[in-house]
């Protein structure tokens, strides 16, 4: 188990990941809207556009759009994972309480946390999703009831009713 201050770290640097390349989809997109904008004006002034130069631009742009919001998305989840852990062991009062019974399991392969497990739990008729380490899920069998201590999307505890 990890102290409070290695979580703490973790969850600090995975969230300037995040930001950093939100800041990044945020200029990539700039780019192309000013790239559109510029081809517009010159279209509506009756200027000569260089194709080249747009069609390369406008490309570049979009490759790293795309790529930073994938990379996004997978920093995202990685920095969730470590705010709901670090909030297990600073605070665990303040997560959130689902009783219910294990519907399904299994196994997903998470981008730089490796693999961890999909519950889906029925509460009161419904299906909720989350995700958490294997070793949590020890002696727990489908159709079971449990009881998770969640963060997010995120299963921090997993405790047999």
């Amino acid at each position: 188990m990890r102290t409070m201050y290695e979580v703490k770290q973790r969850a600090i640097e995975w969230q300037g990941k995040r930001l950093r390349l939100k800041r990044t989809v945020t200029g990539a997109a700039l780019m192309i809207a000013a790239v559109l904008s510029v081809v517009i004006y010159k279209a509506t002034a009756g200027q000569d556009i260089r194709w080249s130069v747009v069609i390369g631009l406008f490309a570049v742009g979009l490759v790293v759009c795309v790529g930073s919001l994938m990379a996004y998305a997978n920093t995202m989840l990685v920095a969730m994972y470590y705010a709901a852990y670090a909030r297990l062991l600073e605070a665990p009062e303040e997560l959130d309480l689902v009783t219910g019974t294990l519907e399904e399991v299994s196994r997903v392969q998470m981008p730089y946390i490796g693999m961890l497990y999909q519950v889906t739990v029925s509460v009161a008729g419904e299906s909720y999703r989350y995700y958490c380490p294997g070793k949590l899920l020890q002696g727990v069998y489908p159709q079971e009831r449990i009881r998770l201590r969640t963060h997010d999307l995120f299963a921090i505890r997993v405790d047999r009713v």
